[in-house]
């Protein structure tokens, strides 16, 4: 029974470590996106307006 137990616990911490280190992953790569996206709106928005002017 002990044996089994602890394998029990095991297994709860591992999924729990991976899901806490895949939420964070999640939350780093959105970070990146927005950052990102920031970047090309400020790149593109500026190349469009003096397209639009000319």
């Amino acid at each position: 029974m002990k044996i089994i137990n602890l394998s029990h616990q095991d297994m709860l911490l591992f999924y729990s470590s991976v899901y806490i280190t895949l939420s964070l992953l999640e939350q780093a790569l959105i970070q990146h996106q927005n950052r990102v996206m920031h970047l090309g709106a400020r790149i593109y928005f500026p190349i469009k307006i003096t397209e639009l002017c000319h």
